[in-house]
């Protein structure tokens, strides 16, 4: 630990932010001053933070307001004149004000510059982690004239074979850049104003996730900590051992992307007792690091402090697009709502059949229809806490006679297929594909029973590109159930209904107030009204208590997981809180722990050499007999140590005066002497005094029984101090 002084740790960065918020407060009660309605009567006393912050607008607006001709001047018309052009002033003033506050976002009327999104995953690992914050940072800078940081982790190229798909891998950081920015391209039709920065991490086969290397604050300049997202905090903090986030940042915000509890709970063995371990964890660190706001993409995640349910997800523009296409379609033709989607030019009317004896089938059959020209799919990791239990035990329900064909790639594909073939159903497994792939596009119902996340993004793309979708009644879709074409179910008899439902009718078109409601632009709105938005009414007396607790949290938290074996015996990796020069260095983490210790200079006990580790080696090399250079002469100790301290350029001491002691060498005898001789505070002559009053006594420390007398040497202070300390 480096020991800094209490006011540079404590008193100044907690001065700053105070300051920051007094302003950020002003900014905001400047622009509301003259639009906020009067109480009526009988309504409640304003607090005394209000009344401060009234006062503080009453006495900045005078100062800011246009000069007003003031009444009583010479010319009376004048001042009547101008005194209602002051009037017409303060009332354009004032409705400019209004609209000023309801166009703006919360965080505008802020004065945070920067805006950090810290998440645990990135490109080209197609994970919910790596994709929804690349969006959500790049509509984050199309709404806000802020600066939008991405923190992204940089692993090794071992972990990027395990990872990345099709064997992709990067040398640097700057190549995994381009390929992220040219992918974000293609996802949206606008150039985002984002910055990137990696942060070195490690991918942990236990978790399944990439874990942080160090201090994750640190990668992220003080001037530029005002904001931050946190994406799954609960995974952020479990092994950091740094400066907290609620120090580093003024405002901070978390958001629950990962339902871990159940992830515990589907273990091979306790997993109900690891869940509730897990939960009380999870509650620690995040009350721990002093998060402001926790978002709840819905509430199939545990609770925490301060918390609020929102999903603040949206859909890319692409699948929005097909959806659109299907309204159009729909709005264009009197008959078949939705139409049959082509693989290569997306919507295709169907030719008109043959004509019949009737007229009005005739007239019915000439008008347009469109059709999709496949059932069932699902998408999905191929591990079975992603929903394919659910799937298989459902379509068993079935029968044989409904099929569905499966996309995704995983640790359990080989299972799942092959209980899939044991109970004979028609599913067909095609890889791992997602819904940018043109096949999928012809697909009418999206099957997904997974009540493992938290939401689902591929419900949403399916809702969005105009399918049928049906899930279970789950808090994870409680969002989706608001769509039309969402069908939800509870037993596998209602499940059988819905698909019996879906395979007969066709979907709805989407009204464009459901397709605002699935966009980007719609959820980053709610992001930024929930952040803004007061975390719990306790009065201010329980807000101290809660902080100072949550502060004791966090350095017990901290000191804990800073213990090395602690760490390793909850599933860290070795030697990882030290955070590392250069994200380059991470690939010394795919060593052996043994290996990477050696190859560490952090870790070793000395980082430099210094005259005492020269004098050291000296009397070990003399005492343990070295082969090379043993001592043959009273004269060797003395003169190694000469040597040793020539090298450095170091002037050597007084050469001392000997003493007769016995030349063969006893090794452990000789170390042994010296500890007792720090133990009792001699360990040198002092300067200018002859080494004969020490060697001389019969009682003295250097004449132990069995052990030999020995030359006392005559060093400067320092040195003497400074072995002493070692000891």
């Amino acid at each position: 630990y480096v020991v800094r002084p209490p006011l540079q740790t404590h008193v100044l960065p907690g001065l700053r932010a105070a300051a920051r918020s007094v302003r950020r407060h002003l900014d905001r009660g400047l622009a509301l001053a003259n639009v906020a309605p009067q109480p009526a009567a009988g309504a409640l006393p304003l607090n005394p933070a209000q009344l401060i912050l009234q006062g503080l607008c009453a006495a900045v607006l005078p100062v800011l307001r246009p000069p007003c001709a003031v009444a009583g001047t010479d010319k009376e018309g004048g001042a009547a004149a101008g005194g209602k052009r002051c009037e017409e002033a303060s009332a354009a003033a004032a409705a400019a004000a209004a609209a000023t506050v309801a166009e703006m976002s919360p965080l505008e009327a802020m004065r945070d510059k920067y805006v950090s999104i810290v998440t645990t995953a990135s490109l080209p690992w197609m994970t919910g982690t790596a994709v929804n914050p690349l969006l959500r940072a790049a509509y984050l800078s199309q709404a806000l004239d802020k600066t939008i940081s991405l923190v992204i982790p940089w692993v090794s190229k071992a972990d990027q074979s395990r990872l990345f798909p099709n064997g992709a891998t990067f040398e640097t950081p700057d190549e995994q850049e381009v390929f992220i920015r040219k992918w974000l391209s293609s996802r949206i039709d606008f150039e985002p104003n984002i910055k990137i920065t990696f942060y070195a991490g490690k991918y942990s086969e236990l978790f399944g996730s990439i874990m942080a290397v160090g201090d994750l604050t640190s990668y992220i300049p003080d001037e530029e900590a005002d904001f931050a997202v946190l994406e799954e905090p609960e995974h952020l903090n479990w092994y950091h051992h740094g400066r907290r986030f609620s120090d580093k940042f003024n405002h901070t915000v978390g958001v629950v992307h990962t339902n871990y509890l159940d992830y515990v709970r589907r273990g091979e063995q306790g997993g109900e007792v690891r869940k509730e371990f897990l939960r009380h964890v999870n509650e620690w660190v995040v009350r721990a690091a002093g998060i402001d706001k926790i978002i709840k993409l819905s509430d199939a995640v545990q609770s925490f402090p301060r918390s609020e349910t929102c999903f603040v997800h949206g859909v890319s523009p692409v699948f929005l697009e097909v959806g659109r296409k299907i309204a159009q379609l729909a709005s264009d033709t009197a008959s078949a709502p939705v139409g049959m989607i082509h693989p290569s030019s997306g919507f295709v009317p169907a030719a008109a059949s043959s004509s019949s004896s009737s007229s009005s089938a005739r007239a019915k059959e000439s008008e347009p229809s469109f059709e999709f020209a496949k059932q069932c799919y699902f998408i999905g990791k191929a591990v079975w806490g992603k929903g394919y239990s659910e799937l298989i035990d459902l379509m068993a329900e079935q029968g044989a006679s409904v099929p569905v064909d499966v996309f995704g790639h995983g640790a359990d594909f080989d299972a799942i297929k092959s209980e899939s073939e044991r109970r004979q159903l028609q599913l067909k497994f095609h890889g791992a594909r997602d819904h940018s792939d043109q096949s999928i596009h012809d697909y009418k119902v999206f099957i997904n029973p997974s009540t493992s996340d938290v939401v689902a993004t591929t419900s949403a793309e399916a809702l969005a590109m105009g399918k049928f979708v049906i899930c279970a009644k789950h808090p994870s879709n409680e969002f989706f159930a608001q769509f039309p074409n969402c069908l939800i179910y509870t037993t596998p008899e209602e499940f059988k209904q819905c698909l019996n439902h879906a395979l007969s009718s066709t979907p709805n078109p989407l009204r464009e107030e459901d397709l605002r409601k699935l966009s980007w632009e719609d959820a980053t709105q709610r992001l930024l009204r929930v952040a803004s938005s007061p975390s719990d009414n306790v009065p201010p007396p329980r807000k101290l208590v809660d902080k100072a607790v949550e502060a004791a949290m966090y350095n017990s938290y901290n000191a804990l997981i800073g213990f090395e074996p602690v760490r390793r015996a909850f599933g860290a990796e070795a030697f990882s809180k030290e955070t590392l020069p250069n994200v380059l260095d991470v690939s010394k983490y795919d060593l052996p722990p043994e290996a990477r210790r050696q190859d560490d200079s952090k870790h070793r006990k000395r980082r430099e050499p210094r005259p005492i580790d020269s004098i050291l080696s000296a009397f070990q090399s003399a005492s343990l007999g070295d082969p090379v250079r043993a001592p043959s002469s009273p004269e060797s100790p003395t003169t190694l140590m000469s040597e040793s301290l020539e090298s450095l350029s170091v002037p050597p001491p007084p050469m001392p005066r000997q003493n007769s002691y016995n030349a063969a060498p006893k090794p452990p005898v000789l170390l042994h002497s010296m500890h007792m001789m720090f133990a009792r505070r001699a360990p040198f002559a002092p300067l200018g005094q002859s080494a004969g009053a020490y060697g001389s006594s019969n009682k003295g420390i250097l004449n132990m029984s069995p052990v030999p007398r020995l030359p006392v040497l005559e060093l400067p202070t320092s040195c003497a101090a400074e072995y002493r300390g070692d000891f």
